[in-house]
């Protein structure tokens, strides 16, 4: 399947106060035509304040209602996170990482070492499309973490792939017709 959207899905505000940037957007089509869209709203992609947004639209992409970030702060330490959804089965997934940022004049990168802050994998799982989500849970067992500077085989596809529980298979990162 292929379509595209041309409509504006968001738009600063205020950008003459702040800068916001809009990123990494990731698609859930509904078979009745409903659509959600998320996307990750920044300073940089790098800024304390970098989180996923969702939007809905209800007349195919033509206009679109913003509806507040993917999840709250989990709370205990400053966290930036970046998500990416998928259909699977009767669910939404979110499949990403939620980068701990105790140290407000740092990146996400330490640009001495090359390493990063402390991040995990996180899964949130959604049974109304999108409108509540599970909190953020490490993804299940036998998944392999990827490491910066992995190299995949020459040929293999660039692509996430999540076995759920109900072995439904969501592919994140990539768009898909699967429903």
């Amino acid at each position: 399947m292929s379509w595209s959207i041309r409509e504006i899905v968001y738009r600063n505000p205020k950008p003459y106060l702040r800068s916001i940037q809009a990123r990494h957007p990731s698609l859930a089509r509904f078979d009745d035509g409903e659509l959600l869209i998320a996307f990750d709203l920044g300073q940089t992609d790098e800024s304390l304040d970098y989180r996923t947004y969702r939007a809905r639209s209800l007349d195919g992409g033509k206009s679109w209602q913003l509806e507040g970030a993917l999840f709250a702060n989990p709370g205990g330490r400053p966290t930036s996170y970046s998500v990416r959804i998928s259909r699977a089965g009767g669910a939404v997934l979110a499949f990403g990482s939620l980068h701990y940022r105790d140290d407000p004049d740092e990146g996400l990168v330490n640009r001495a070492t090359l390493g990063f802050v402390p991040t995990d994998l996180i899964l949130l799982r959604s049974l109304d499309r999108g409108h509540t989500w599970s909190p953020p849970a490490t993804p299940p067992a036998g998944h392999r973490e990827s490491r910066v500077g992995d190299v995949p085989p020459r040929g293999a596809a660039r692509k996430w792939s999540l076995v759920g529980a109900d072995r439904h298979v969501a592919r994140l990162g990539r768009p898909t017709s699967r429903r």
